[in-house]
């Protein structure tokens, strides 16, 4: 579990270098890896670790994204644990229980933090700033503004194919509509499109071609619509 100390190594050596939230979270699970952390069933009482009499469906919601994930991100510009989805088998769930993969992405890519794949030089472009601030894009945790970028259909594509997502929803299609420019990176050459449905028949065409493992294919425009 995270204390003092964690936060303090934390902000010293890890905020300046890969723009941690300085919560301690990377400190912690070093200590974890290292066999000296101070673990939940030492503090808690064990009813509050494990009930056996859960029953029906359960919903494992994974944080942040796959390019952060500690093994599959871009190192070492990540998070300290998993994000993706075999995350759930630590929870004591098997993997032959887990029946649909959810993947949730922005029509557009966003990042906080240090990483080369989003220089600081996006938050100069006019544009993706405009349509930053159109979509409200706030550091939850950290407060800072995001970087934007078009989405790179490269990547979503890949993320797809390592987590085997099965259920595809692409959100903040308001947004894109609102602002009116219909760009994505695709091949690393960066297209236009005419309208939002012609974008959105791309991405279709794409996905369907490249993950045949999609089943569903969601454009978002609010999370009651999900």
């Amino acid at each position: 579990m995270v204390h003092s100390e964690h936060i303090s190594v934390d902000k010293t050596e890890y905020r300046a270098s890969l723009g941690t939230t300085s919560n301690g979270i990377a400190p912690c699970y070093a200590d974890k890896a290292a066999r000296k952390g101070v673990r939940a069933s030492e503090i808690l009482p064990e009813k509050l670790l494990w009930n056996e009499k859960l029953e029906g469906n359960i919903l494992c919601e994974g944080a942040q994204g796959v390019w952060l994930d500690l093994d599959w991100g871009n190192y070492p510009y990540v998070t300290s644990s998993t994000t993706l989805p075999y995350g759930a088998c630590s929870l004591g769930i098997p993997p032959q229980a887990i029946k649909k993969i959810y993947g949730v992405a922005k029509v557009y890519d966003t990042r906080s933090g240090v990483d080369p794949m989003f220089p600081e030089s996006l938050l100069e472009d006019k544009q993706l700033s405009a349509l930053g601030k159109i979509g409200k894009e706030i550091g939850v945790t950290t407060g800072r503004r995001r970087k934007t970028q078009w989405l790179n259909l490269d990547y979503l594509i890949k993320s797809i194919q390592i987590t085997g997502t099965t259920d595809l929803i692409i959100n903040k299609y308001d947004i894109l509509e609102e602002f009116g420019v219909y760009k994505l990176i695709y091949s690393k050459h960066l297209a236009s499109f005419n309208s939002i449905k012609d974008m959105e028949s791309f991405l279709s065409s794409r996905i369907e071609e490249l993950c045949p493992l999609v089943n569903s294919i969601t454009f978002s425009r609010s999370p009651k619509e999900i």
